[in-house]
């Protein structure tokens, strides 16, 4: 910890000392300093056993676009199978898994019932294909 050397007046000193007798002067600096830093983003971090100095926001932008390429090449993957946006949601959580996000096992997943993914199916056929859609009716 560092040690600061500090003037105060005479008067305000003796004052303090008669109304306030157990105060921690260095106490109440550390807090008041504190209170007048809460503003900073805080933008650098500072390794504690060598001194060396990290912008935040690179070490953030590096982790988040490793979980993205990660996540993309992923993706991919599933969308080369004609995969769902189900599995995409599955293949996120996974990756978010891998890289260690707290929270990824535990926020749920979108699972649409049987019945809304089948009409949800039967939507999207009857707008690219109207033709099919009356075959496919027939059918059943």
């Amino acid at each position: 910890m560092a040690h600061v050397n500090l003037s105060v007046p005479g008067e305000l000193l003796e004052r303090v000392r008669a109304e306030q007798p157990g105060l921690n002067l260095s106490e109440v600096l550390r807090d008041a300093l504190g209170a007048l830093m809460r503003s900073c983003d805080h933008g650098e971090l500072d390794c504690s056993t060598c001194g060396v100095t990290f912008d935040r926001r690179e070490l953030l932008d590096q982790a988040l676009a490793k979980f993205y390429g990660e996540a993309l090449w992923r993706i991919n993957e599933l969308a080369a199978q004609a995969g769902t946006a189900e599995g995409a949601a599955r293949v996120l959580r996974d990756v978010a898994e891998q890289f260690g996000v707290s929270n990824a096992h535990r926020l749920p997943l979108a699972r649409p019932t049987k019945r809304a993914r089948q009409a949800a199916l039967d939507a999207k056929v009857t707008e690219l294909h109207p033709v099919k859609r009356r075959r496919m009716h027939a059918a059943r």
